[in-house]
């Protein structure tokens, strides 16, 4: 796949068939589109004109981000401090997937897909940052959106992700999923 387009395919039934390559992580070069799986041989030089995006559900939701609020109010890979360092630990920190700021507005977004649901540890590490968050940053916490392609409930928490078609529906001000429509 190295230099192709990541997309949709088409079935002989005319549905859209996921790519293999939907929930792997790739680079591509903003200017002509072209994308790399992670992993491909590039040079340092050719990383400097590329993107890494860990999926392309990532890269659809950043797109649809930038329509929404404009290009210059949505920062990638956001570093969140949870907890404050002390003398015994560093401080906990969560690199969001996106915050949106504007003159009146603060949004964060972390897309997650569901091959979570099959990595126990993951899912419970993702689970004790979520509750952490939530006791220590509780403002920032209900600013907080969790996209994936599909609604579905993350681990035993009351959470539920918002699916991506309803992403431009999505209003501004308070709204974390706690039970499904």
């Amino acid at each position: 796949m190295i230099g192709k387009k990541l997309s949709a395919k088409r079935t002989a039934s005319g549905t859209t068939k996921k790519s293999k390559c939907n929930n792997k992580p790739f680079w591509i070069n903003p200017a002509t589109g072209e994308t790399f799986l992670a992993g491909s041989p590039l040079t340092t030089a050719q990383k400097k004109k590329l993107q890494f995006w860990d999926s392309i559900l990532e890269f659809k939701v950043y797109g649809e981000l930038c329509k929404k609020y404009g290009a210059e109010n949505v920062k990638r890979q956001h570093t969140i401090e949870i907890l404050p360092a002390n003398f015994l630990f560093p401080a906990l920190t969560w690199n969001i997937d996106f915050m949106v700021e504007t003159s009146n507005l603060t949004v964060f977004y972390e897309v997650k897909g569901r091959w979570i649901l099959a990595d126990k540890e993951a899912l419970s590490n993702f689970c004790k940052l979520l509750r952490i968050f939530q006791r220590t940053l509780p403002g920032r916490f209900q600013e907080l959106r969790i996209i994936s392609d599909k609604r579905w409930k993350i681990g035993t928490a009351n959470i539920y992700t918002i699916p991506f078609a309803e992403i431009k529906e999505l209003k501004d001000e308070y709204y974390l999923n706690v039970q499904p429509r």
